[in-house]
Protein backbone atom coordinates (compact mmCIF):
# COMPACT_ATOMS: atom_id res chain seq x y z
CA UNK A 1 0.00 0.00 0.00
CA UNK A 2 2.83 2.56 1.09
CA UNK A 3 4.72 1.92 -2.21
CA UNK A 4 0.86 3.43 -4.34
CA UNK A 5 2.26 7.45 -3.20
CA UNK A 6 3.96 7.53 -5.92
CA UNK A 7 0.51 7.45 -8.32
CA UNK A 8 -0.38 11.09 -6.61
CA UNK A 9 2.70 12.38 -7.44
CA UNK A 10 3.82 11.92 -10.73
CA UNK A 11 -0.02 12.26 -12.53
CA UNK A 12 1.22 14.30 -14.87
CA UNK A 13 1.48 13.01 -19.21
CA UNK A 14 5.03 13.70 -20.39
CA UNK A 15 5.19 13.66 -24.07
CA UNK A 16 6.53 9.93 -24.59
CA UNK A 17 4.61 8.68 -22.15
CA UNK A 18 1.74 7.05 -24.77
CA UNK A 19 4.35 5.08 -26.05
CA UNK A 20 5.50 3.78 -23.07
CA UNK A 21 2.08 2.54 -21.78
CA UNK A 22 2.19 -1.11 -22.53
CA UNK A 23 5.41 -1.05 -20.45
CA UNK A 24 4.10 0.63 -17.80
CA UNK A 25 1.24 -1.15 -17.44
CA UNK A 26 3.38 -4.53 -17.42
CA UNK A 27 5.13 -2.83 -14.32
CA UNK A 28 1.97 -1.67 -12.55
CA UNK A 29 0.60 -5.14 -13.40
CA UNK A 30 3.92 -6.85 -11.69
CA UNK A 31 3.46 -4.36 -8.58
CA UNK A 32 0.18 -5.25 -7.59
CA UNK A 33 0.85 -8.81 -8.30
CA UNK A 34 3.90 -8.27 -5.42
CA UNK A 35 1.64 -6.56 -3.36
CA UNK A 36 -1.15 -9.51 -3.28
CA UNK A 37 2.30 -11.88 -3.03
CA UNK A 38 3.32 -9.69 0.39
CA UNK A 39 -0.36 -10.04 1.89
CA UNK A 40 -0.63 -13.75 1.03
CA UNK A 41 2.80 -14.88 2.66
CA UNK A 42 1.73 -12.42 6.02
CA UNK A 43 -1.42 -14.61 6.47
CA UNK A 44 0.30 -17.50 5.94
CA UNK A 45 3.14 -16.61 8.78
CA UNK A 46 0.21 -14.52 11.04
CA UNK A 47 -0.74 -17.63 13.00
CA UNK A 48 2.76 -18.59 14.34
CA UNK A 49 4.66 -14.84 13.69
CA UNK A 50 3.33 -11.34 15.39
CA UNK A 51 2.04 -9.29 12.73
CA UNK A 52 4.25 -6.45 14.44
CA UNK A 53 7.36 -8.50 13.63
CA UNK A 54 6.12 -9.14 10.15
CA UNK A 55 6.09 -5.75 9.80
CA UNK A 56 9.31 -5.10 11.26
CA UNK A 57 10.93 -7.71 8.60
CA UNK A 58 8.99 -5.57 6.00
CA UNK A 59 10.34 -2.79 6.99
CA UNK A 60 14.37 -3.09 7.65
CA UNK A 61 14.63 -5.07 4.47
CA UNK A 62 12.63 -2.41 2.45
CA UNK A 63 15.18 0.18 3.16
CA UNK A 64 18.43 -1.10 1.41
CA UNK A 65 17.24 -0.53 -2.28
CA UNK A 66 15.63 2.98 -1.10
CA UNK A 67 18.67 4.07 0.09
CA UNK A 68 20.89 3.18 -2.53
CA UNK A 69 18.73 4.96 -5.07
CA UNK A 70 18.16 7.75 -2.79
CA UNK A 71 21.80 8.00 -1.91
CA UNK A 72 22.95 7.69 -6.14
CA UNK A 73 20.10 10.60 -6.86
CA UNK A 74 21.07 13.03 -3.91
CA UNK A 75 24.11 12.38 -2.58
CA UNK A 76 23.98 13.71 0.46
CA UNK A 77 21.20 15.62 -0.18
CA UNK A 78 19.19 12.40 0.64
CA UNK A 79 18.27 13.53 3.70
CA UNK A 80 17.52 16.48 3.73
CA UNK A 81 13.87 17.59 4.18
CA UNK A 82 12.13 20.53 3.15
CA UNK A 83 9.06 20.37 5.05
CA UNK A 84 9.50 18.29 8.58
CA UNK A 85 6.35 18.31 9.66
CA UNK A 86 4.68 17.18 6.54
CA UNK A 87 6.86 14.65 6.09
CA UNK A 88 5.78 13.47 9.97
CA UNK A 89 2.37 13.40 8.86
CA UNK A 90 2.62 11.57 6.23
CA UNK A 91 4.94 8.67 7.83
CA UNK A 92 2.58 8.76 10.69
CA UNK A 93 -0.57 8.10 8.66
CA UNK A 94 1.44 5.86 6.39
CA UNK A 95 2.61 3.75 9.05
CA UNK A 96 -0.99 3.65 10.28
CA UNK A 97 -2.61 2.63 7.06
CA UNK A 98 0.41 -0.47 6.42
CA UNK A 99 -0.27 -1.70 10.02
CA UNK A 100 -3.91 -1.67 10.21
CA UNK A 101 -3.55 -3.25 6.58
CA UNK A 102 -1.81 -6.18 7.84
CA UNK A 103 -3.96 -6.59 10.99
CA UNK A 104 -6.92 -6.90 8.72
CA UNK A 105 -5.72 -9.56 6.42
CA UNK A 106 -4.64 -11.62 8.96
CA UNK A 107 -8.47 -11.55 10.87
CA UNK A 108 -10.39 -11.74 7.76
CA UNK A 109 -10.34 -13.20 4.62
CA UNK A 110 -7.71 -11.68 2.20
CA UNK A 111 -10.56 -11.01 -0.52
CA UNK A 112 -12.71 -8.50 1.87
CA UNK A 113 -9.65 -6.90 3.00
CA UNK A 114 -7.98 -6.19 -0.36
CA UNK A 115 -11.34 -4.96 -1.71
CA UNK A 116 -12.25 -3.20 1.65
CA UNK A 117 -8.84 -1.06 0.38
CA UNK A 118 -10.17 0.25 -3.03
CA UNK A 119 -12.54 2.79 -1.08
CA UNK A 120 -9.04 4.91 -0.96
CA UNK A 121 -10.10 7.29 -3.14
CA UNK A 122 -13.81 7.56 -1.50
CA UNK A 123 -11.81 8.60 1.57
CA UNK A 124 -9.07 10.94 0.05
CA UNK A 125 -12.04 12.30 -2.02
CA UNK A 126 -14.27 12.65 1.44
CA UNK A 127 -10.76 14.04 3.45
CA UNK A 128 -9.74 16.49 0.70
CA UNK A 129 -11.98 19.34 1.23
CA UNK A 130 -11.30 19.71 5.26
CA UNK A 131 -7.37 19.14 4.72
CA UNK A 132 -6.18 21.04 1.40
CA UNK A 133 -9.58 23.21 0.70
CA UNK A 134 -10.11 21.49 -2.38
CA UNK A 135 -13.74 21.76 -3.89
CA UNK A 136 -16.08 18.45 -4.68
CA UNK A 137 -18.81 18.92 -6.33
CA UNK A 138 -22.39 17.15 -6.56
CA UNK A 139 -21.09 14.41 -8.80
CA UNK A 140 -18.33 13.33 -6.85
CA UNK A 141 -19.92 13.80 -3.65
CA UNK A 142 -22.37 11.32 -4.75
CA UNK A 143 -19.68 8.35 -6.18
CA UNK A 144 -18.20 9.05 -2.49
CA UNK A 145 -21.80 7.88 -1.01
CA UNK A 146 -22.32 4.92 -3.67
CA UNK A 147 -18.79 3.71 -2.67
CA UNK A 148 -19.65 3.86 1.15
CA UNK A 149 -22.95 2.02 0.74
CA UNK A 150 -20.89 -0.66 -1.66
CA UNK A 151 -18.54 -0.84 1.58
CA UNK A 152 -21.91 -1.78 3.17
CA UNK A 153 -22.97 -4.42 1.20
CA UNK A 154 -19.63 -5.48 0.81
CA UNK A 155 -18.91 -5.67 4.86
CA UNK A 156 -22.82 -7.08 5.34
CA UNK A 157 -22.72 -5.45 9.15
CA UNK A 158 -26.03 -6.98 9.59
CA UNK A 159 -24.52 -10.31 9.57
CA UNK A 160 -21.21 -10.02 11.52
CA UNK A 161 -21.54 -6.60 13.34
CA UNK A 162 -19.03 -3.72 13.08
CA UNK A 163 -17.55 -4.99 16.18
CA UNK A 164 -15.74 -7.70 14.65
CA UNK A 165 -12.16 -6.15 15.00
CA UNK A 166 -11.24 -6.90 11.26
CA UNK A 167 -13.88 -5.17 9.63
CA UNK A 168 -12.74 -2.30 11.64
CA UNK A 169 -8.61 -2.70 10.64
CA UNK A 170 -9.88 -2.98 6.63
CA UNK A 171 -11.75 0.08 7.04
CA UNK A 172 -8.87 2.18 9.09
CA UNK A 173 -6.23 1.16 6.66
CA UNK A 174 -7.71 3.01 3.23
CA UNK A 175 -9.02 5.91 6.16
CA UNK A 176 -4.88 6.50 7.30
CA UNK A 177 -3.89 5.73 3.69
CA UNK A 178 -5.49 8.90 2.93
CA UNK A 179 -4.16 11.14 5.09
CA UNK A 180 -1.10 10.00 3.97
CA UNK A 181 -1.82 10.84 0.31
CA UNK A 182 -3.57 13.98 1.09
CA UNK A 183 -0.46 14.97 3.13
CA UNK A 184 1.94 13.62 0.24
CA UNK A 185 0.08 15.93 -2.10
CA UNK A 186 1.53 18.81 -0.02
CA UNK A 187 4.87 17.28 0.41
CA UNK A 188 5.32 16.49 -3.14
CA UNK A 189 5.71 20.46 -4.01
CA UNK A 190 9.08 20.25 -2.01
CA UNK A 191 10.54 16.68 -2.05
CA UNK A 192 10.82 14.05 -4.25
CA UNK A 193 8.95 10.21 -3.81
CA UNK A 194 11.95 8.44 -3.82
CA UNK A 195 13.56 10.68 -0.72
CA UNK A 196 10.48 10.53 1.05
CA UNK A 197 10.37 7.13 0.73
CA UNK A 198 13.36 6.26 2.35
CA UNK A 199 12.82 8.66 5.17
CA UNK A 200 9.58 6.83 5.74
CA UNK A 201 10.64 3.07 5.68
CA UNK A 202 13.40 4.62 8.37
CA UNK A 203 10.84 5.99 10.48
CA UNK A 204 9.03 2.86 10.03
CA UNK A 205 11.97 0.75 10.79
CA UNK A 206 12.51 2.77 14.26
CA UNK A 207 8.83 2.73 15.55
CA UNK A 208 8.56 -1.50 14.95
CA UNK A 209 12.23 -2.31 16.46
CA UNK A 210 10.96 -0.32 19.52
CA UNK A 211 7.95 -1.73 19.60
CA UNK A 212 9.14 -5.45 19.27
CA UNK A 213 12.19 -4.44 21.47
CA UNK A 214 9.33 -4.05 24.77
CA UNK A 215 6.39 -6.30 23.37
CA UNK A 216 6.09 -9.56 24.21
CA UNK A 217 6.05 -11.30 20.33
CA UNK A 218 6.14 -14.60 18.31
CA UNK A 219 9.07 -14.61 16.44
CA UNK A 220 10.39 -16.53 13.48
CA UNK A 221 12.32 -19.50 14.76
CA UNK A 222 12.68 -21.64 11.21
CA UNK A 223 14.89 -20.36 8.78
CA UNK A 224 12.31 -20.91 5.65
CA UNK A 225 10.09 -18.60 7.95
CA UNK A 226 13.17 -16.29 8.22
CA UNK A 227 13.76 -16.18 4.65
CA UNK A 228 9.86 -15.28 3.49
CA UNK A 229 9.99 -12.14 5.98
CA UNK A 230 13.46 -11.05 4.72
CA UNK A 231 11.95 -11.85 0.82
CA UNK A 232 8.83 -9.94 1.96
CA UNK A 233 11.20 -6.89 2.74
CA UNK A 234 13.39 -7.43 -0.37
CA UNK A 235 10.41 -7.66 -2.56
CA UNK A 236 8.54 -4.60 -0.89
CA UNK A 237 11.31 -2.47 -2.22
CA UNK A 238 10.98 -3.70 -5.27
CA UNK A 239 7.42 -3.13 -5.63
CA UNK A 240 7.98 0.83 -4.99
CA UNK A 241 10.40 0.97 -7.25
CA UNK A 242 7.76 -0.81 -10.28
CA UNK A 243 5.19 1.82 -9.23
CA UNK A 244 7.79 4.33 -9.36
CA UNK A 245 8.99 3.15 -13.01
CA UNK A 246 4.83 2.70 -14.33
CA UNK A 247 3.78 6.41 -13.50
CA UNK A 248 6.68 7.46 -15.05
CA UNK A 249 6.06 5.68 -18.29
CA UNK A 250 2.26 6.45 -18.57
CA UNK A 251 0.18 8.79 -17.01
CA UNK A 252 -1.97 8.04 -13.98
CA UNK A 253 -5.53 8.18 -15.13
CA UNK A 254 -4.05 5.53 -17.97
CA UNK A 255 -3.03 3.35 -15.25
CA UNK A 256 -6.51 3.87 -12.91
CA UNK A 257 -8.17 0.47 -13.93
CA UNK A 258 -5.14 -1.79 -13.44
CA UNK A 259 -4.86 -0.60 -9.42
CA UNK A 260 -8.30 -2.66 -9.64
CA UNK A 261 -6.53 -6.11 -10.57
CA UNK A 262 -5.40 -6.41 -7.07
CA UNK A 263 -8.74 -7.48 -6.20
CA UNK A 264 -9.18 -10.44 -9.14
CA UNK A 265 -5.42 -11.61 -7.81
CA UNK A 266 -6.71 -11.42 -4.21
CA UNK A 267 -9.54 -13.84 -5.16
CA UNK A 268 -6.71 -16.26 -6.69
CA UNK A 269 -4.97 -15.86 -3.88
CA UNK A 270 -7.66 -16.43 -1.20
CA UNK A 271 -9.12 -19.42 -3.05
CA UNK A 272 -6.23 -21.34 -3.42
CA UNK A 273 -4.37 -20.40 -0.32
CA UNK A 274 -7.08 -20.04 2.08
CA UNK A 275 -9.83 -21.80 0.77
CA UNK A 276 -12.43 -18.66 0.91
CA UNK A 277 -15.60 -18.46 -0.98
CA UNK A 278 -16.57 -15.23 -3.15
CA UNK A 279 -20.18 -14.37 -2.14
CA UNK A 280 -22.90 -12.52 -4.31
CA UNK A 281 -22.52 -9.44 -1.87
CA UNK A 282 -18.87 -9.72 -2.30
CA UNK A 283 -18.94 -9.43 -6.06
CA UNK A 284 -21.74 -6.75 -6.10
CA UNK A 285 -20.10 -4.78 -3.29
CA UNK A 286 -16.93 -4.79 -4.74
CA UNK A 287 -17.97 -3.35 -7.75
CA UNK A 288 -20.08 -0.92 -6.30
CA UNK A 289 -17.11 0.55 -4.60
CA UNK A 290 -14.70 0.00 -7.92
CA UNK A 291 -16.98 1.69 -10.18
CA UNK A 292 -17.78 4.86 -7.60
CA UNK A 293 -13.61 4.89 -6.80
CA UNK A 294 -12.97 4.65 -10.98
CA UNK A 295 -15.48 8.03 -11.55
CA UNK A 296 -14.42 9.63 -9.13
CA UNK A 297 -11.11 9.36 -10.43
CA UNK A 298 -12.31 10.09 -14.11
CA UNK A 299 -14.43 12.73 -12.73
CA UNK A 300 -11.17 14.53 -11.01
CA UNK A 301 -8.83 13.74 -14.13
CA UNK A 302 -11.66 16.25 -16.24
CA UNK A 303 -11.83 18.86 -14.08
CA UNK A 304 -7.81 19.48 -13.71
CA UNK A 305 -7.78 18.81 -17.37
Amino acid sequence: MQSRQVSMQNAGPSQDQDRNVPLAIMALLTETALMIAIASVAKLLAPEISIQVIILFRYVFCLPLLVILSLWQFGREAFAVTDFRTLAYRSVFGLLGITFFMFAIAAIDITKATAIQQLLPVFITLLAPFILGERVGIRRWSAVCAGLVGALVLIRPDLEGWLQPGVAYALAAPLFAALMFIFLRKLGASDSPAKTAMLYNMFGTAVFSVWCSFGDFDWPTTRIEVVALVACGLVASLQQWLMAVSHKLAPASTLAPIHYSSVPLSIVSGILLFGENITLTFVLGTSIIIGSTYYIFVRDRRIRT
